[in-house]
C-alpha cells in the first residue's frame, strides 16, 4: 500500500512538473510590454506566441470587427457604374482584401485571430486580447504611398497671387469680410514660412479648408497642383500650426514600387527621433535615383493617404533606391511599427 501510495506521490509530481514546464511561455509572453515585444527578433517572438496558451475573445476580450467593400469606391476605381459591377469583380477585391489583412495581422503578432470571408463582399475579423484602436488603424488604413514633388517657392507665389487675385475680383464677401484677412491678399495672408514650406495657424486651418472648397479659388489653382496637408508644428510645448504643401497631382511613384519598410530610430535632426526605413525594388530604384539627380535642394514630399507624413530636401543623388519617413517629434513606436507593417503588407483595394 505504500508502495502504490509513493508511486503515486511521484507521478503527481512529475506531471505538476510538466504542466508547470508547459506554462513557462505563457507567463514569459504575458510579462512582456509592447515595447519589449516589438524588440524582440521576430522569429523569437513567433515562437513564443507558437508556445504560449491563448485566451479568446470571451475570456480576454479583444476585438470583433466586419468589413464590407464599398462598391462605389470599387465601382470608382474600376470606370464603372456601380450597377455595371458583377459579383466576380466584388469577390476578387474581398480577397485581396482578405490577404492583406491576413499579411498585416501576422506581422503584429496577434495570436490565433478569426479572419473568414463572409459572402462575396465582406470580411469577419476576430482580434483576441489587442488595442482595439491600433489594431482598427492597422486594419483599415487604405495606406496610398506617393512621391510627389513640393513646387519651389516662385511657383508657389504664383499660384497664390492667382488664388488672391481670383478672391479680390470675385468679391466674395463671405471670405474676404473676415477681419484676419488684408484685403489684397485674402487667401496667402492666412499662410505664414516655416523653415521648408507653408504653414496656417491652428485658428485660421478652417478658414484655408473653407477657402480651398470655394470654387473661385479651385478655378484659379492650375490643374497640374493641388494643396496638401502635413504634420502639425509643435515647439516648446507651444502649437505652431500645422504644414500646406502645393505638389504635383501626378506621383512620381507609388508604393507599389515598395519591397521593404522597417522601423529604426535616429535622424539628421534628432538621434533618438523614430523612423521607418524603406527600399525600392530594383527597376524602381532607379527611376528614384534620375528623380533625386534632376532635383538636388528640392523637396520631395512623401504622401500617405492624402496626408504629408515628411517632405525631405532631397541634398544628392539617391542611386540604391533608399529613403525614410520621419515620424515627427510625437510619433511613437507603435505607430512606426505599424506604419512599416502596413507599407510592407500592400495598401487596400
Amino acid at each position: 500500500m505504500k508502495r502504490t501510495n509513493l508511486w503515486k506521490a511521484v507521478l503527481t509530481a512529475v506531471l505538476l512538473v510538466a504542466a508547470i514546464w508547459q506554462l513557462v511561455p505563457t507567463f514569459k509572453l504575458q510579462g512582456l510590454s509592447e515595447q519589449q515585444k516589438a524588440e524582440m527578433p521576430r522569429e523569437a517572438l513567433n515562437k513564443l506566441y507558437a508556445k504560449a496558451i491563448h485566451l479568446g475573445l470571451d475570456l480576454k476580450g479583444g476585438m470583433h470587427m466586419v468589413l464590407e467593400v464599398n462598391h462605389k469606391g470599387l465601382a470608382k476605381a474600376m470606370n464603372k457604374d456601380v450597377a455595371d459591377l458583377k459579383t466576380k469583380e466584388i469577390a476578387d477585391a474581398t480577397d485581396r482584401a482578405l490577404e492583406i489583412i491576413r499579411n498585416r495581422i501576422d506581422q503584429y503578432g496577434v495570436a490565433e485571430p478569426l479572419i473568414q470571408k463572409q459572402g462575396d463582399d465582406r470580411i469577419v475579423i476576430q482580434l483576441p486580447g489587442v488595442d482595439r484602436e491600433r489594431a482598427r488603424g492597422l486594419i483599415g488604413t487604405t495606406a496610398l504611398l506617393e512621391f510627389r514633388m513640393v513646387q519651389d517657392d516662385k511657383v508657389t507665389q504664383e499660384v497664390l497671387d492667382r488664388i488672391d487675385r481670383a478672391l479680390t475680383a470675385s468679391g466674395d464677401k463671405q471670405l474676404l469680410a473676415d477681419s484676419t484677412l488684408a484685403a489684397d491678399k485674402p487667401f496667402s495672408s492666412l499662410l505664414s514660412a516655416m523653415g521648408e514650406g507653408m504653414s496656417v495657424l491652428g485658428e485660421e486651418k478652417e478658414l484655408v479648408e473653407k477657402a480651398l472648397k470655394n470654387p473661385v479659388v479651385a478655378a484659379a489653382i492650375p490643374a497640374e497642383y493641388e494643396f496638401a496637408w502635413g504634420e502639425r508644428i509643435d515647439r516648446d510645448g507651444s502649437d505652431r500650426g500645422q504644414r500646406i504643401y502645393l505638389l504635383k497631382k501626378s506621383a512620381e511613384l507609388t508604393g507599389s514600387a515598395l519591397t521593404e519598410a522597417r522601423m529604426g530610430v535616429g535622424t539628421d535632426d534628432n538621434p533618438a527621433a523614430l523612423r521607418v526605413d524603406f527600399r525600392l525594388a530594383r527597376r524602381a530604384a532607379g527611376q528614384f535615383a534620375r528623380l533625386t539627380a534632376a532635383n538636388i535642394n528640392r523637396q520631395l514630399a512623401i504622401v500617405l493617404d492624402g496626408t504629408v507624413v515628411s517632405a525631405p530636401v532631397i541634398r544628392s543623388k539617391i542611386p540604391d533606391g533608399s529613403g525614410q519617413i520621419e515620424m515627427g517629434s510625437n510619433g511613437t513606436t507603435e505607430e512606426a511599427r505599424d506604419l512599416a507593417i502596413i507599407l510592407r503588407a500592400g495598401a487596400l483595394p
